[in-house]
């Protein structure tokens, strides 16, 4: 089969083929094969490979001298292969150079050669990151009268990676869908198609594009369809769109880079900062001491801080080592280590908002707000179980474990609440887990096991498709274009993916909707070659009759919307599909025997669309996961500093409690001290000094020197030893005469402390002295008789140098061991004797009953010599 193309672009060959409906069609007579012509891997786009890469695309030019043979299927764009195997096991034939698409149309030679047929243009799904053309072949939708066009797109970073500015605008893959689109629209007709009824179908994030071209004013504006079919998903749900400014696409580029070992070359903003900081500590250096704060104090350093990780790295140079220098399948290697952060959409490579000169310049849900999307007519739906794949992926991942109906607990249930409700970074968790288990949760019968997986698969499937698709349908409907809901609820008996876990699960539809019931080997072997790599659903043995009937079912109704805007201008098996209208809001519930409802699930619709975010108040995204080397710069820093303190603390209060710790050698519970300057010390000083009692203190000189109220006449040498011994403590030695004299003479004067001062008079005898201390006392007292009985410290004449510091201790415990002590004394005073600086009177301190209180140095004792 040879279509020519326009001038300039070359012609196409493919090929025809019949597709056998046997004797399940609905037609009288029945028609054993209808022909299709088969155009498979026409280019639409020029390579996106080399510089190409991360760019919109531009269009294909073909060598006008040859034909194209448009025969085999062309490869599947840049994705992992263990998605796509899912679907198509041991499908490896993946590649940059992706960007075609396949034509389907009737072959039917008894009718007009210039018939034109409306056209169905179709968007593959899978999350933005894995599927393909090969997966859904339009034999049996064409053989019903329509032109159907399935082509390939970009996927995860090769179609979507945006750095939230003019390094990497992002959206790729929808420029893709744009331009086969308007490919399509331009050429279609050379296939038989009807440039003015195109209708663009899309399931999953195929349908989510479907309503991202319906809000684009770049397709909405330029009238590139005129209906449209969604189906299991929409623009408006959370995993199908990210806003730059709040989700920060930017560190999933800069992350995948710094993955593959690009260069992390700092951000202009960056090298402006120390520029500025450099320049001013160049002024600090030439004494500018203003512009030193002004640049290290004030703005610069704060602004450098809070410069976000990702936002330090120069995204054109992540960009363009990403172009240039890695390879495709380096980069698919790393496409599944990249992850969500918390409160972003769950998946990383989506649309984002590029600005008034892009393709959204607000996100999804403002353009619907304000009235921005296409009004046309629109077919939309969903499946009955749309989260049953979901739930039961998050079951293994966070509970370790296979769950089945049987074993699924509250607490299981509870614990997923949870993890959705922290992955979308809800302010009000608490509450709104709470609201969210009292909404899902059978009441009726609590042990019911089967209705506890029902409703938590339900709550997945309102969050993720169901409430955001009946948002979209309802806009639409609010302007009055023609507008049908359905809910498919059918399974084959021998889908072996279709288990009481998974139930009616996502994407279930798609096989009837294509009408794979009706396609044996040999059509297969014909599209896709002899040995070539199948799609599951070619191995797959359907149900006779019930898939079959099915399948025709939604063939005829699909196709009817896409001929005549109304999926039911004649009763098709006996269903009159009433269009969706408020208030009653109808919709088809499709299984073996459909039927007309109302009111899809209400309740539980309104909830998410006027309650929910209310309640939970959901945050921006949280902060990257990946940490930042400035990050761990200030954390350790932090870290250090705390413990710096900590230990600083620690030291000084052991400072502080050792020095206020008593000594126990020097502890004396019954001796309290006067404050000088009170009155006590005033009296006592008085006191002290009428009595006389230096006439009574026969003074012994060691090595220092103190003070006293005469030092020129009591101590001639007082000032030559003060500057040649270093201060020590005096020890009086007394005999038991001079002491009765002074507390007699203290009682004669009838002074208050007298009654305070009692002596001790049968004290124990002196201890004999060893001769040492007999030869030192006999050379002192021969040095006092020598300057004519005055007091004094030192003689005339140089004294021998006196005993070692060892032989002094042994003397003075001696002394002190055999001395007697003054008893009933408990008050006492203590002065500063030692500032040599500043000499102060020199006052004796009295001693009580404690014999162990000569430890002192700074408390001087009266003892027999």
């Amino acid at each position: 089969m040879v279509v020519p193309y326009e001038a300039g672009m070359g012609k196409f060959i493919g090929f025809s083929t019949t597709i056998n409906y046997d004797y399940t069609w609905s037609q009288w007579p029945p028609i054993k094969g209808r022909l299709v012509n088969v155009f498979l891997g026409i280019p639409y786009a020029a390579p996106p490979v080399e510089g190409q890469r991360f760019r919109m695309p531009v269009p294909a030019f073909l060598d006008t001298r040859f034909p194209w043979f448009a025969k085999r299927f062309r490869s599947a764009c840049m994705q992992p292969p263990i998605w796509i195997n899912r679907f198509m096991p041991g499908f490896k034939d993946i590649n940059e150079d992706c960007l075609y698409l396949n034509i389907y149309y009737p072959n039917r030679t008894w009718e007009d050669p210039n018939t034109r047929y409306p056209v169905i243009v179709h968007i593959h799904g899978g999350s933005y990151v894995y599927g393909s053309s090969h997966m859904y072949p339009g034999l049996a939708l064409a053989s019903k009268g329509v032109v159907v066009v399935t082509f390939n797109y970009r996927l995860g970073p090769f179609g979507f990676l945006s750095t939230g500015d003019y390094a990497s605008i992002g959206n790729y893959g929808l420029w893709d869908q744009l331009l086969a689109i308007t490919w399509v629209k331009e050429n279609i007709a050379w296939f038989h198609g009807d440039p003015e009824k195109i209708t663009i179908m899309g399931e999953s994030a195929g349908a989510a594009s479907v309503g991202l071209h319906l809000i684009s004013p770049l397709t909405r504006e330029r009238y590139l369809f005129n209906q449209a079919i969604m189906m299991s998903g929409s623009d408006l749900s959370d995993w199908a769109f990210s806003d730059p400014m709040k989700v920060r696409t930017r560190y999933y580029a800069i992350e995948l880079g710094r993955r593959l070992g690009c260069p992390s070359v700092q951000s202009k903003e960056v090298i402006q900062l120390q520029e500025a900081m450099y320049n001013g500590y160049l002024r600090y250096i030439y004494k500018d001491q203003y512009a030193f704060k002004q640049a290290f104090d004030e703005s610069y350093v704060k602004q450098y801080l809070n410069i976000p990780y990702a936002e330090q790295t120069d995204a054109y140079a992540v960009v363009s080592c990403l172009r240039y220098d890695k390879k495709a399948e380096e980069i698919n290697n790393i496409v599944r280590d990249i992850i969500p952060l918390r409160g972003a959409p769950t998946f990383v490579w989506t649309p984002v908002v590029d600005g008034t000169s892009g393709f959204f310049p607000r996100t999804p849900s403002k353009e619907r707000t304000l009235g921005n999307f296409a009004k046309l007519p629109l077919l939309a739906g969903v499946v009955q179980d749309e989260g049953s794949l979901t739930f039961q992926f998050y079951l293994s991942r966070t509970e370790n474990g296979n769950y089945v109906i049987g074993n699924l607990t509250d607490d299981v249930v509870k614990r997923i609440i949870g993890m959705w409700l922290i992955k979308m970074n809800v302010l009000r968790y608490n509450q709104t887990a709470e609201e969210l288990y009292n909404r899902y949760t059978y009441w009726q019968n609590l042990d019911n096991n089967t209705a506890r997986w029902k409703r938590a698969v339900d709550l997945m499937s309102d969050l993720l498709i169901s409430s955001p698709l009946d948002a979209v349908v309802k806009y639409h409907a609010n302007h009055s274009p023609p507008v049908y809901f359905y809910e498919f609820a059918y399974s084959s008996r021998n889908d072996k993916e279709a288990t009481p876990e998974t139930g009616i699960y996502h994407g279930i539809e798609l096989p009837f909707l294509f009408g794979f019931p009706f396609m044996n080997k040999s059509i297969w072997s014909e599209l896709f070659g002899e040995g070539s790599v199948l799609p599951k659903c070619a191995s797959e043995v359907y149900d006779y009759p019930h898939d079959t009937n099915m399948s025709e079912f939604l063939l005829d109704l699909w196709t009817n919307f896409v001929k005549y805007g109304n999926p039911t201008p004649e009763k098709v098996k006996n269903i009159n599909w009433s269009r969706f209208r408020q208030p009653e809001e109808a919709y088809l519930r499709i299984q073996l025997n459909s039927s007309i409802k109302y009111h899809y699930r209400s309740s539980d619709m309104a909830f998410w669309q006027n309650r929910f975010e209310s309640l939970a108040e959901p945050l921006p995204a949280s902060p990257p996961i990946y940490r930042s080397p400035l990050i761990d710069i200030r954390l350790a820093t932090v870290i250090l500093s705390c413990l710096l303190a900590i230990a600083l603390i620690s030291i000084i209060i052991i400072i502080i409690l050792l020095i206020r710790r008593p000594n126990p050698k020097h502890f004396k519970s019954n001796i309290r001290y006067t404050t000088p300057g009170s009155e006590f010390h005033a009296s006592f000083k008085d006191s002290f000094a009428n009595s006389n009692i230096y006439s009574s203190i026969t003074p012994t000189p060691i090595t220092a020197t103190t003070t006293t109220p005469t030092p020129s006449s009591v101590y001639p040498h007082h000032h030559q030893q003060q500057q040649q011994r270093p201060p020590s403590t005096f020890n009086y030695f007394t005999n038991k005469e001079n002491k009765l004299q002074t507390a007699s003479s203290l009682a004669r004067t009838n002074d208050p402390l007298a009654s305070l001062l009692t002596v001790n008079k049968h004290p124990p005898p002196p201890p004999i002295p060893s001769p040492q201390q007999q030869q030192y006392y006999d050379r002192r007292s021969s040095s006092s008789e020598s300057s004519n009985g005055s007091l004094s410290l030192i003689s005339s004449s140089s004294p021998p140098p006196p005993p070692s510091t060892s032989r002094r201790r042994q003397m003075k415990q001696k002394h002190d061991e055999n001395k007697p002590v003054m008893k009933g004394v408990n008050e006492c005073l203590v002065m500063n004797r030692l500032n040599q600086q500043d000499p102060q009177p020199y006052d004796p301190l009295l001693h009580t009953n404690d014999n162990n209180n000569n430890n002192n140095p700074y408390k001087p004792y009266i003892t027999d010599v």
